[in-house]
């Protein structure tokens, strides 16, 4: 009596988890490929590759910031994930990344 129940568990949860849909990267950027077009820069300062031990980041000096908009319509669950670094950073100087849901 209890095989079947159970059974009847396992092929529930099959179909539930074979209904999941996979995972999609909307973008993706690690500025390896040596370009950055794609972002558009602004604000007093320079923007430029920078290439360190064989890994390519932009670097943004001064008050320069880079930008980049994609459409999220259609997908739910939606998640952002970002690494950033700061160096030579004075006293009160901030680095951060924002994003808006609403353009």
């Amino acid at each position: 009596m209890l095989r079947t129940p159970f059974k009847w568990l396992l092929l529930a949860s099959a179909l539930v988890i074979g209904n999941q849909a996979a995972a999609v990267s909307l973008f993706d950027d690690d500025f390896q490929s040596g370009e950055y077009s794609q972002w558009a820069t602004a604000g007093d300062g320079s923007d430029n590759l920078n290439l360190y031990q064989g890994n390519y980041s932009l670097r943004l000096d001064g008050l320069r910031e880079a930008q980049i908009s994609l459409s999220t319509a259609g997908y739910d669950n939606v998640n952002l994930d970002m690494q950033l670094t700061a160096t030579d950073l004075l006293y009160g100087d901030l680095c951060y990344a924002e994003y808006s849901v609403n353009g």
